[in-house]
């Protein structure tokens, strides 16, 4: 594929991502891309192996199940949310991919939590965070992996072009991690490497763009130890936030590195400092 395919096509799924409860057909998507519907589905299908509907699924599907952690939002809310124009569409579809109610599987994540909570150590706290533009590049796979791939290519873009402030350690390094391991196949799992900046670079190399975190609530949980930990760590702070019957927004879960990446990668640093951030409405 052309560079320019690869954007237009990166730009679509960042598109699906933002709106996924909205009406989306082909039609309104190729013309997100810039290309005939025919066209844009072929050459989607062989960007991401999939077809756009049944991305579109799964997006909708996962964003869902992160909602049913929200204990206070109802679940036909959380179908209607996600894109669902009825509750009996929004059941059949994620009966047959979990093979039970919306209910039910809320139900049972309640319960892992609470379990997984007990395990927590230390005390999370709620701060407030403003705005962060970021620039990011990004991986699929199994996290460790992925994420392995994407600092290699953040730090390479850094050192080559001699960024000054991205290599200083005033430059806040976060992990965006868009999916929950036990619902999302590896090889389609996203993750994002980022790094604060000030201002836009000229030219960003193809794979590379600007973002935002946005300001709000954080929950904030300071863990120390092995990144290949924070799967087991992860759930135990989604825990904590559910106990505290708050409402998680559609922001993923952001990592923050405070120790240098690339000291870690090299293995210099054998107990690394990560805070877990949830963003709450």
């Amino acid at each position: 594929m052309t560079s320019s395919q690869n954007i237009s096509i990166e730009k679509t799924i960042k598109y699906i991502e933002s709106n996924l409860n909205e009406t989306m057909n082909i039609e309104k998507l190729a013309k997100v891309a810039g290309y005939s519907p025919y066209h844009f589905s072929r050459i989607f299908k062989q960007a991401t192996g999939e077809n756009i509907a049944t991305m579109i699924k799964r997006l909708r599907l996962a964003q869902s199940v992160k909602q049913l952690l929200n204990l206070k939002m109802p679940v036909t809310d959380v179908g209607l949310e996600t894109g669902y124009e009825t509750p009996s569409s929004f059941n059949k579809v994620f009966k047959q991919t979990f093979g039970c109610s919306p209910s039910e599987y809320r139900r049972m994540r309640k319960e892992n939590l609470q379990k997984a909570r007990e395990k927590l150590e230390g005390i999370p706290e709620i701060i407030t965070m403003e705005e962060k533009q970021i620039l990011c590049v990004r991986e699929h796979g199994e996290y460790g992996e992925a994420a392995y791939k994407a600092w290699e290519k953040m730090l390479t873009y850094m050192y080559d072009n001699h960024h000054a402030f991205l290599l200083s350690d005033e430059a806040e390094r976060f992990g965006i991690c868009y999916d929950l391991p036990d619902i999302t196949q590896m090889h389609l799992m996203r993750y994002e490497a980022c790094v604060i900046v000030h201002q836009t670079p000229e030219k960003l190399p193809e794979g590379f763009y600007m973002r935002n975190i946005p300001e709000g609530r954080y929950a904030k949980y300071r863990y120390q130890g092995s990144y290949d930990n924070l799967y087991e760590v992860s759930p135990r702070f989604y825990g904590w936030v559910q106990e505290r019957d708050e409402t998680l927004t559609h922001f993923p879960l952001l990592e923050k590195y405070c120790d240098d990446i690339n000291l870690v990668i090299q293995q210099q640093v054998t107990n690394p400092v990560t805070e877990l951030h949830l963003q709450l409405q």
